[in-house]
């Protein structure tokens, strides 16, 4: 086909070629999601049309489009001339392929691919979570938890010390073993009853599986024997050491044990079950009561934090290069385009070229006002419509974005001229 073929292609609203494209309309606009053509597409197609768009061009434009491109194309080499526009455009399909080539190779990386893997099925956990509670998670900070716990176990070590030197045979690094060993048994006891008591409607509720409440009353047994052996240990301790009292007592002052003997005994107790108590409640506070809820949440970040990362190593600097180098090639046609527009026959080229773009016109013009009718149809739908596109330009872990009618309103359609 020829561009005089071309121009003389009937494209008004009243034409058979105009009545099949708005005849697409209604079944296109039955479709709860669209899908628009990618940003990047090895063939002409243009980008951002709906499917239907797309086949009604190739049908009834790109056969006549396609020879009259070439007949501008062959004009401007005869005459030693270079076509912008195509220069343009082929700067621009090169850097998209080359950006479409990395995703490619960042695809095979196994790392990368395990992140993305990761990330789906944590966001996909954490998505289910978020609907079934209607709530964001509590954040969850282990570093923070863990830290905060075991200062309130130091105390521990100074109030036990001098019991646990007086067991007899305890040398100091027997003392500090034990010192050592109970404030353990009391962090991670303090730990565990916390979580649970503040995850006990989930925990033991009566929609929970048998085997989920077994295993929590399992945790449950294991942080109060924590408990009981660890207080035993201090008890053990803290009775030798009252014991040399009550003993140099009975040898100054005769008599035995005595009612004040016992409170103190206890109150030297209560040291070690107010900072066990204290440790329960941190835990108690910091959990949130939906188990495992705040963790798929923290895990999630990390995950997202390491792929960012990966992204930014492997994808975006590379990504940065080819977006610097099509900028350059763009600036140096310009300056072509620039030199040549002196030359003999230059004008004539252009004008040739003005004649394709101004069908072209027409040929936007029909695909704007049947993009007009489709959204004003999925507009006037009750049920929410979407439209989506590959883009890989952006610099997200998913290509495919999404796009409300509106914002498909306002995207710009063109034709390419490479």
């Amino acid at each position: 086909m020829s561009l005089k073929e071309y121009e003389s292609l009937d494209l008004t609203r009243r034409s058979d070629t105009a009545k099949d494209l708005f005849g697409r309309v209604s079944g296109e606009g039955s479709q709860s999601t669209i899908v628009l053509t990618s940003i990047y597409s090895a063939d002409s197609t243009p980008a951002l049309l709906t499917q239907e768009m797309s086949a009604w061009f190739h049908s009834f434009i790109l056969p006549y489009r396609s020879g009259a491109i070439e007949e501008v194309h062959d004009e401007f080499k005869r005459r030693n001339l270079k076509l912008f526009e195509q220069e343009v455009d082929k700067i621009e399909q090169k850097k998209l392929a080359e950006i479409a080539s990395e995703r490619a190779y960042l695809r095979q990386n196994k790392k990368v691919e395990f992140l993305r893997t990761r990330f789906a099925e944590l966001s996909s956990q954490y998505d289910t979570l978020q609907l079934n509670y209607g709530r964001e998670a509590l954040v969850w900070q282990p570093l923070w938890y863990w830290t905060v716990l075991s200062c309130f176990m130091l105390p521990e070590f100074l109030i036990n010390w001098d019991s646990f030197l007086k067991i007899p045979g305890f040398t100091p690094a027997y003392a500090t073993g034990l010192m050592l060993v109970v404030a353990v048994a009391f962090g991670f006891s303090a730990h565990s009853v916390g979580r649970i008591i503040k995850q006990w409607k989930e925990l033991f509720g009566g929609h929970v599986e048998f085997t989920e409440r077994r295993k929590a009353k399992r945790e449950l047994i294991v942080g109060t024997l924590l408990f009981l052996i660890a207080i035993t240990a201090v008890g053990w301790g803290r009775w030798f050491f009252i014991q040399g009292a009550i003993l140099e007592k009975t040898i100054l002052r005769g008599g035995g044990l005595e009612f004040s003997d016992l409170v103190q005994f206890i109150g030297a107790m209560l040291g070690n079950i107010l900072v066990y108590l204290l440790g329960l409640l941190w835990s108690f506070v910091k959990h949130d009561s939906i188990p495992g809820f705040s963790e798929v949440r923290y895990e999630l970040t990390k995950v997202q934090k390491k792929l960012i990362a990966a992204f930014n190593k492997y994808l975006t600097g590379r990504n940065q290069q080819h977006l610097q180098r099509a900028q350059k090639d763009i600036t140096q046609a310009q300056r072509v385009e620039d030199s040549q527009k002196k030359r003999e026959g230059y004008p004539q080229a252009r004008q040739q070229f003005s004649r394709l773009k101004n069908k072209d016109s027409e040929v936007r013009a029909l695909l704007m006002e049947y993009r007009n009718q489709l959204l004003t149809k999925l507009k006037s739908d009750q049920l929410q419509k979407s439209l989506q596109v590959d883009d890989v330009r952006v610099a997200e872990m998913d290509t495919l974005i999404k796009l409300t009618p509106d914002q498909y309103a306002s995207v710009p359609i063109e034709l390419r001229y490479n």
